[in-house]
């Protein structure tokens, strides 16, 4: 169905830029079946014969007969696509491309089909393809298709639409789109959404999941092979809206042959299951291991063998790696390799920095041709970046080498690539839920995973694959990736559950059973410690063992897309009237990354000195630099104010600035978009009147916000011990781990004198991780640390079922004692009672109800108290 009207029309090979012709020229454009053979055919609604021009025809005898037959006096031109689909086949046919019919003669008597498809089958760029060309043309398909990863939804939208010879992502008419945090690009003739996979779960969630679905003919869920959190829950999910919705076709990709175990997860009388495995490009590759790479490069790695499991729980999970990243021998294989390359060098490594490492040791290394190309490749990298890495360099002579983490290993594929280096390790968040202490960890990537890598060489030739360990360590490490679900918190994954099921039923939710239905269940104690934590928050309600109802703060809060910590600052910025600056520092704490680089000018000494003029200068209004500078939040909401104060003419002027402010240009937009996408949620709840703002220059009521949300994140300051001079200086965790703020926060040198002068004792902070070493050697850190007032705490932290009254002081959660004055006992149970006023005043307001002028003079006396301390 294209409409008949001049079009522009754009070819593989970009006609449109060199053939002028077209803007003369009435095209009409129609899909047909046409044979091999064939060079005229008659389209409906043209008169005379148009000539046929397959896609595939070379760029110069085109645009000969188009000039030809632009002679005539009144030409048609009718483009057809060869088959009976508007699927570009590649010159080199992908091994999918062979499994259309199969996949299409499945589907019709299958719900669910599940395909375990080897690196470089094309599954991820031809399948959707596949069930669009199937599809009835009666009316439009709608397929959604999830990645694990933005980058990959991204660009596999973008190389579906090329394929397509349709319109980029988001233009008129364009067949493909993308949705993804932050970026969405679809159009009304959109039938290809390529989004994350957690953009799929929140529209699931959000309302009844057969609804959410009622519209959409297709889901792919690619990669699941990753188990991440996300895959997990939407598979148990879409299982529910197989029972009521016959006509959806669910295609479930992996790229290892561990399909069973999504088999026998879909068996079920009530619809049928089916399962495909597509073989990978027969082209090989040669493996090479440790020992031979060290006689090649003529040099001694520092490789450490993995420990073997000292217990059942670390048998599950993959070994730490206990050694660094060898950048020498990478620097030696890589010269190596350049002087002979014919093709583009993909090196894996575990994170950015060890990225941005490596590449600046090849940059120093003269063994390796001055032409070398050297591109980083990562999440957060920005776009236009990563489009970088698939571009095939015009200059024969120049070696492309993309320095990697674990993006490129399934879905990104990056075409020239013949040489892969793979360090075999990743780095991994785990969870302790006794101690809710994230630990990042470098540990060796599954069994797995290493053949995903290796098979991103030899995609069209055979490739070599050279690994930095040797092949004796394989039996030490798990064959799959360990499930995210085992290893990370449930917090608001239960809020998920919680809003989904009431949504459906007004019955409360037993979480335990439901957690049972996933494909492979967490741990029992993950989910009890969730749902402790939730209570403590104040968003759950228990109504009997292991059965539980939001409250009205945890269904705000399961429809906020951020940790609830986060969306719990949001509110109660809201409700103390600081609207703004919650936004703010909501975003701030759910960015990817810091505003501050560290580096102006590339002076670390200038970049503190800017930095800190900018914090003193507060963010308006009641302005409080000592507040500023003793609070991390309120730090970035200054620099966040002082960047969005300012006016650029170009976007290549504010990048300037931002360097020269030691500001992220990146994290500093991506705020800014966080910021707009939660005042709409908020608006749609009615949280964004002008009475939700009238504080929000107010850092009094800003440290009331975080100890508010923050909680029970608390940290008491550690006092020097008389016979110990040199102590202090950390945090005392309500877990009993002593701490120091990130390198990356303000707080550093202040929690180290403020330990000596015996002021600013307790700090809130919005998460805690332990940074892991060789041999498990590590320290915790604290992120985003703010010192708070006691009064701060007692009034907003947790509830007040959690303070005791002891004498004249007050216990919070059995953890952090005030004093109040001279008041004595009274004291302290008056300041318990105002709390109780407090949390009945927020709740009224959060709801809708209350009265005014109640809530004004509870919080002018809220307001006297805090300033007078």
């Amino acid at each position: 169905q294209v409409p008949r009207r001049p079009i522009r029309l754009t070819l593989d090979g970009g006609i449109t830029s060199r053939a002028l012709f077209l803007k003369k020229v009435r095209l009409t454009i129609c899909a047909a079946t046409i044979k091999d053979d064939a060079t005229t055919f008659k389209p409906q609604g043209v008169a005379k014969k148009a000539t046929v021009f397959p896609t595939d025809m070379n760029m110069k005898e085109f645009l000969s007969k188009c000039k030809q037959k632009l002679k005539m006096k009144k030409p048609a031109f009718c483009f057809v696509l060869r088959g009976e689909s508007s699927v570009i086949t590649p010159k080199n046919p992908l091994p999918a491309t062979s499994f259309k019919d199969k996949i299409q003669e499945v589907l019709e008597s299958n719900q669910v089909l599940i395909i375990s498809g080897s690196t470089g089958c094309g599954k991820s760029t031809q399948i959707p393809q596949f069930l669009l060309s199937h599809h009835p043309q009666a009316s439009p398909a709608n397929i959604f298709v999830t990645q694990p990863r933005r980058v990959a939804a991204i660009s596999l939208a973008e190389r579906v639409a090329h394929e397509l010879s349709s319109p980029p992502p988001g233009r008129p008419n364009s067949v493909v789109g993308f949705n993804v945090r932050l970026n969405r690009k679809t159009s009304p003739s959109t039938q290809i959404t390529y989004m994350t996979i957690g953009i799929l779960l929140r529209m699931l969630t959000n309302t009844d999941p057969a609804a959410s679905l009622s519209h959409v003919t297709h889901i792919v869920i690619d990669e699941v092979h990753e188990r991440d959190l996300n895959s997990d829950i939407t598979l148990a999910l879409l299982k529910k809206v197989l029972l009521t919705n016959r006509a959806i076709r669910i295609v479930i990709m992996s790229a290892t042959l561990h399909s069973a175990l999504f088999t026998s997860y879909f068996s079920s009388p009530l619809y049928s299951t089916s399962s495909l495995d597509i073989p990978g490009r027969t082209f090989p590759v040669s493996i090479h291991w440790l020992p031979e790479i060290e006689k090649l490069t003529k040099s001694k790695s520092n490789f450490v063998p993995p420990s073997p499991p000292s217990s059942p729980t670390e048998s599950s999970l993959s070994p730490v790696v206990q050694h660094k990243v060898d950048e020498a021998l990478i620097s030696s294989l890589i010269a190596h390799l350049a002087k002979k390359s014919n093709g583009a060098i993909l090196v894996f490594l575990p994170g950015k920095n060890e990225i941005n490492s490596l590449i600046s040791t090849l940059q120093q290394n003269r063994d390796i041709p001055r032409c070398t190309l050297f591109l980083p490749l990562y999440s957060s990298l920005p776009q236009s970046q990563q489009a970088q890495v698939f571009k095939v360099p015009k200059d024969k002579a120049t070696v492309k080498v993309v320095v990697s983490t674990n993006v490129a290993e399934t879905s990104l594929t990056i075409p020239d690539v013949k040489y892969v280096i793979d360090t075999g390790i990743v780095k991994e968040s785990r969870y302790k839920a006794s101690s809710s202490m994230r630990e990042l960890t470098t540990v060796w990537a599954s069994q797995a995973s290493q053949s995903q890598r290796s098979g991103r060489a030899g995609r069209t030739a055979p490739g070599e694959c050279y690994r930095l360990y040797p092949e004796s360590i394989l039996p030490l490490i798990p064959a799959h990736t360990v499930p995210e679900i085992f290893r990370t918190p449930l917090d608001d994954t239960i809020l998920q559950i919680l809003l989904l099921e009431e949504t459906m039923s007004s019955s409360p939710t037993e979480i335990l059973p439901w957690f049972e239905n996933l494909i492979e269940p967490p741990p029992r104690q993950l989910i009890v410690y969730a749902a402790g934590h939730l209570m403590e928050i104040g968003a759950l309600t228990n109504v009997a063992k292991g059965t539980f109802r939001l409250s009205p703060l945890g269904f705000h809060l399961s429809h906020l897309p951020m940790d609830c910590q986060v969306g719990k600052i949001l509110l109660t910025g809201c409700l103390l009237g600081c609207l703004d600056s919650s936004l703010t520092a909501a975003a701030i704490l759910s960015a990817s990354k810091s505003v501050y680089t560290g580096y102006a000018r590339g002076s670390k000494e200038k970049a503190q000195q800017i930095i800190q003029a900018i914090i003193d200068g507060g963010y308006g209004g009641r302005s409080s630099p000592s507040f500023h500078c003793k609070c991390d939040v309120a730090a970035q909401i200054a620099i966040f104010n002082h960047y969005e104060s300012q006016s650029f003419r170009s976007h290549r002027e504010r990048v300037n600035w931002c360097r020269d402010h030691a500001m992220d240009p990146i994290a500093l937009a991506e705020i800014d978009g966080l910021r707009g996408q939660f005042r709409d949620i908020l608006t749609e709840a009615n949280f964004c009147s002008s009475s939700h703002n009238e504080n929000s220059a107010d850092p009094i009521f800003l440290q009331c916000v975080l100890a508010s949300g923050l909680y029970p994140n608390i940290g008491v300051l550690e006092r020097p011990k008389q016979t110990n001079k040199r102590g202090g200086g950390r945090l005392l965790t309500r877990t009993k781990e002593k701490a120091r703020p990130h390198f990356s926060s303000f707080q550093c040198k202040r929690v180290k004198e403020a330990s000596h002068i015996g002021k600013d004792a307790y700090v809130v902070y919005h998460s805690k991780h332990r940074s892991v070493t060789q041999k498990g050697q590590g320290e915790t850190f604290l992120n985003n640390v703010s010192f708070v007032s006691r009064f701060a705490l007692l009034l907003f932290a947790g509830s007040p079922s959690d303070t005791k009254v002891d004498g004249n002081a007050l216990v919070l959660n059995d953890f952090v004692k005030f004093k109040i004055g001279s008041g004595g006992e009274n004291a302290a149970i008056l300041c318990n009672e105002l709390r109780s006023v407090c949390d009945e005043v927020l709740l009224e307001r959060l709801m809708g109800e209350g009265d005014k002028e109640k809530f004004d003079r509870v919080f002018c006396t809220l307001r006297t108290l805090l300033e007078a301390e």
